[in-house]
């Protein structure tokens, strides 16, 4: 057991619990990152952007852009 900066008393299970979401929370840092920056992250972010309206002035769908835009990934 030991006190935390507010002198509280913490279990070692706490301790733990506490440095693991700390390294997690660091390592998903550069992911998210990476995604953020990706092509397909602002194929999406267009996609979101356009209303059904403009999607039907153009004659189809979000459904239809979304597969065009994401089938290459197999989604």
């Amino acid at each position: 057991m030991s006190y935390t900066a507010d002198n509280t008393l913490i279990s070692n299970r706490e301790m733990i619990g506490q440095l693991l979401t700390r390294i997690g929370n660091a390592l998903a840092i550069p992911f998210v990152a990476m995604v953020e920056a990706s092509a397909a992250n602002a194929i999406l972010e267009e996609l979101n952007e356009t209303t059904d309206e403009e999607f039907a002035a153009q004659g189809t769908t979000r459904a239809d852009a979304a597969l065009k835009a994401f089938g290459r990934y197999g989604y």
